[in-house]
């Protein structure tokens, strides 16, 4: 592999996987994925 398509891979990886499944503080120690449902669940609830 060259440099260029391994920097892509680990960019897509922590684009795709890691940034979406990891828990944040600023959203109540909830991963983006978690915090998107919830907000989606809320305003399907109201």
């Amino acid at each position: 592999m060259r440099r260029t398509e391994i920097l892509q891979e680990i960019t897509e990886y922590i684009e795709a996987f890691y940034n979406r499944q990891r828990k944040q503080k600023r959203l109540g120690y909830l991963s983006p994925v978690a915090y998107e449902q919830r907000f989606y669940a809320d305003r399907l609830a109201a």
